[in-house]
């Protein structure tokens, strides 16, 4: 991989990055983002090309904004991905997260046409839409312990409808 990172306009930065092809399973990719930062806000647009055997597609475009204020922080995103064949795709996800002392309360929503959702793999054939809520205890400077559930459900087979739920603790080193 060959990748390059400019030096700082202001607040704004730009990353390229090709990586070649390694195989016949693998070919070459080529990426660039555009990256704006400052606070509150933080703006990113980022555009990849890939070969055919990458199974994604020709294209994946995307764009992503957060802003953050005192407790409070929301985001959103947005992609739209050209395949090889067929039409093209979009997914978007919203999200928002308040923090109390220890504690920060996360929600997300998300949805996509026949791609992926952040459930799953990059081939799914239907529209799928998952809401996720979250809590995290901050129980030192280097650990954390989180709650976190999701629904997931597709529009063409309620039986594929799945939730989960998750905990875990994640400590620094």
């Amino acid at each position: 991989m060959v990748a390059w990172v400019s030096p700082k306009f202001g607040d704004a930065k730009i990353v390229a990055a090709y990586v070649p092809a390694e195989n016949a399973d693998n070919d070459k990719v080529i990426s660039i983002a555009a990256m704006y930062g400052s606070k509150p806000l933080y703006l990113a647009l980022a555009y990849n090309a890939y070969d055919e055997a990458v199974g994604v597609g020709d294209s994946l475009l995307r764009a992503t904004v957060t802003w953050k204020a005192g407790n409070f922080g929301v985001g959103a995103m947005f992609q739209q991905a050209e395949p090889t064949t067929g039409d093209s795709t979009a997914a978007y996800a919203v999200n928002g997260y308040f923090k109390s002392g220890s504690n920060k309360f996360k929600l997300q929503f998300q949805s996509g046409e026949g791609q992926d959702v952040g459930v799953k793999t990059a081939k799914i054939k239907e529209d799928a839409a998952t809401i996720s809520v979250g809590w995290d205890r901050k129980m030192s400077k280097r650990t954390k312990i989180y709650l976190a559930a999701h629904n997931t459900t597709f529009d063409d087979d309620a039986k594929d409808d799945f939730t989960n739920i998750g905990f875990g603790l994640v400590h620094k080193f």
